[in-house]
């Protein structure tokens, strides 16, 4: 199993292309040295993702060699570098551990069901709720999800009356949205915060 930024990397305009990995970054003089050997400085500060676009001239990287397998941009090879990029990489190398993998599969096989499970109940929507409001929503959806548990491993009950619970957990669901709903008519959001917050 691959992460996000290696998958990346194999599509699109990026397959065939050298990774950022094949670059060395030089921590004493702040830049990167290309498979080239030539060197990509710091020249654009991007505060709002956090990062440094490091950038070669493009009369180099024009010039060179290895540039087919380095870059498709006219402009030469660009590469970013997070504010916190030591850590990235500590995350993206634990992530190939065995024990990781392991948990991988766990959660593939404990959680997802039960995410996807979830989403009917406006599992999916938490942006603008604030922590405190999302807490009681995902109480509630744990709540039903843990009945309708209660419903499937119970003493075989006859079908019919298996269905008629689970329509009637179903319409509390329903009922679990509009006492959300009155909890955030009682804040004083502004209106777009509160078309965002009721769109479930």
């Amino acid at each position: 199993m691959t992460d996000l930024k290696t998958h990346q990397d194999g599509k699109g305009g990026k397959r065939g292309i050298f990774s950022s990995e094949m670059f060395q970054y030089d921590k004493e003089n702040d830049c990167y040295i290309c498979p080239a050997g030539k060197r990509l400085r710091p020249l654009k500060l991007k505060k709002k993702r956090a990062s440094m676009d490091y950038l070669i001239s493009r009369k180099h990287c024009n010039a060179c060699s290895l540039k087919p397998r380095c870059t498709r941009s006219k402009t030469g090879r660009t590469i970013k570098r997070h504010f916190r990029q030591e850590e990235l990489e500590r995350m993206r190398l634990s992530s190939k551990s065995a024990a990781a993998r392991r948990d991988i599969k766990t959660r593939q096989h404990l959680m997802e069901r039960s995410f996807a499970r979830a989403t009917r109940y406006g599992y999916k929507r938490a942006r603008w709720r604030r922590l405190w409001r999302l807490q009681i929503q995902e109480y509630l959806t744990s709540a039903i999800q843990n009945i309708e548990i209660l419903i499937g491993n119970g003493e075989k009950p006859k079908k019919c009356a298996v269905l008629a619970i689970r329509k009637r957990v179903e319409k509390a669901s329903f009922r679990l949205h509009a006492a959300i709903r009155r909890i955030v008519e009682r804040c004083n959001l502004s209106v777009d915060h509160r078309f965002a917050i009721l769109k479930v």
